[in-house]
């Protein structure tokens, strides 16, 4: 009876982990496959969005951290090599992460300039956003890891 609560047990236990993934790992080419399928729809959905003049500076700045945002949140998201997890995450996702702190800290300076119709201060604004990704990341890092579609963003 013992033994075949055991077994019973180790049964649910090994369905258990082979469902939630106990034990597996990520191989760093699974890492960079995933990390590139998502650069490549990011940046076709950047691709998408009109620009100013035939939309507003606001639009266009919203519509374009968004897509960031949602991009970094979902290479956050990934599992990580195990081997190189804590490099990835320092020298690629936190930077990427601050970055969007710190743009997000000038968004309402860009929907007042927007407002007013300062397309100085919403032209400056742009630019920041595309090199939102840059500051503090170690491109050539993310590409040896093999996520060089990501080099286009990060």
């Amino acid at each position: 009876m013992q033994r075949r609560i055991r077994r019973t047990l180790m049964c649910g236990l090994l369905a258990a982990c082979t469902v939630a993934g106990c034990g597996s790992t990520t191989s760093p080419a699974s890492f960079a496959h995933r990390a590139n399928h998502d650069c490549t729809d990011s940046v076709a959905n950047l691709g998408k969005l009109p620009r100013p003049p035939k939309v507003s500076g606001i639009d266009y700045t919203l519509g374009y951290y968004t897509i960031y945002e949602r991009l970094v949140t979902e290479l956050n998201r990934t599992r990580l090599p195990v081997r190189s997890a804590g490099q990835i995450k320092a020298r690629w996702l936190e930077p990427a992460r601050r970055n969007l702190v710190a743009f997000r800290a000038s968004m309402q300076a860009v929907r007042s300039a927007s407002n007013r119709g300062d397309t100085a201060t919403v032209n400056a604004a742009i630019v920041r956003l595309d090199n939102l990704g840059r500051t503090g990341v170690d491109t050539e890092y993310v590409r040896r890891l093999g996520a060089t579609e990501c080099t286009a963003l990060f």
